[in-house]
């Protein structure tokens, strides 16, 4: 996967400022405003907002449209993100399989990738991560988009902090420390831990329903999980793993999880890619 990396022609970007992060999330949001409206929402004034403007459309982040609404004067001129002109990688391990899927910046899926694992384990991971990366990350519709990074979802839980893994019962061979040990080894690129609860909250906040500014959302995976937005803001509490739910289901005992999905999916005869991803 370094090799992979370093491959690409368009280098990632640099990481945003909490204010760049803020009018990025508006312009995204609303589609297209205009900059007066986005000093207004921001509370900042006009010459702060056309700075940071001039800075992220150097990143190639915005483009500016004049529009005309038919009156007199000058058109209006309308911020929009350049959606299309970025990507990322999603992946995720569940029973014996690995999924990988390159997507654009609005969630639109660009490439799919699959590989069944004979074993689900830290060294199996971490080669299916970089087979997925060779053929996602090197592919014609990555080499015309500047890369963002990979998205990794695992099967293990989320430690105190968000500093740490640990083996869910089901995937023992998945020990927090060697998952973690294995993917700061993959390459010379930073590592970041996410509850799954939280990243599945911040997808919906983002691309679900783009009027909401707070939710709380349930999940079924290898058990339950949640996460919450707050006002634009993920919320993690003081140890950095809130809005778990807790044990509804007897640890030993029968509960629903992405395994029984997929399983119940092949019984009825459904297609598994299509009902995972979506229609090709």
């Amino acid at each position: 996967m370094k090799e992979s990396m370093t491959k690409i022609a368009n280098q990632p970007i640099r990481e945003l400022s909490l204010n760049e992060r803020r009018l990025t999330e508006l312009v995204f949001r609303n589609k297209k405003l205009a900059r007066v409206t986005l000093s207004k929402e921001v509370d900042m004034t006009g010459a702060s907002v056309t700075r940071l403007i001039a800075g992220l459309m150097e990143l190639d982040l915005f483009s500016e449209e004049a529009i005309k609404d038919g009156g007199r004067g000058q058109p209006k001129k309308m911020l929009s993100l350049n959606r299309d002109r970025f990507c990322s990688v999603g992946a995720f391990v569940y029973a014996n399989r690995f999924r990988a899927v390159l997507v654009n910046f609005d969630g639109k899926i660009l490439r799919k990738w699959s590989q069944d694992v004979d074993e689900i384990s830290p060294t199996s991971v971490v080669s299916s991560l970089r087979l997925a990366a060779d053929n996602l990350v090197n592919s014609r519709e990555a080499k015309k988009r500047v890369f963002l990074g990979i998205g990794l979802g695992v099967p293990v839980n989320f430690g105190t902090y968000g500093s740490s893994l640990q083996a869910h019962e089901t995937f023992r061979k998945l020990d927090g420390a060697a998952v973690q040990d294995a993917l700061y080894e993959v390459g010379n690129f930073p590592v970041y831990l996410e509850n799954d609860g939280t990243a599945a909250a911040l997808g919906e906040y983002l691309f679900g329903n783009q009027k909401q500014h707070s939710l709380f959302m349930l999940h079924i995976g290898y058990g339950l999980g949640g996460g919450a937005v707050l006002n634009g803001r993920p919320f993690r509490g003081h140890n950095g793993n809130a809005c778990l739910p807790g044990s509804l289901f007897p640890y030993g005992g029968e509960r629903p999880t992405l395994q029984d999905l997929v399983e119940w999916i092949n019984e009825k005869g459904i297609n598994e890619e299509e009902a995972l991803f979506g229609p090709n």
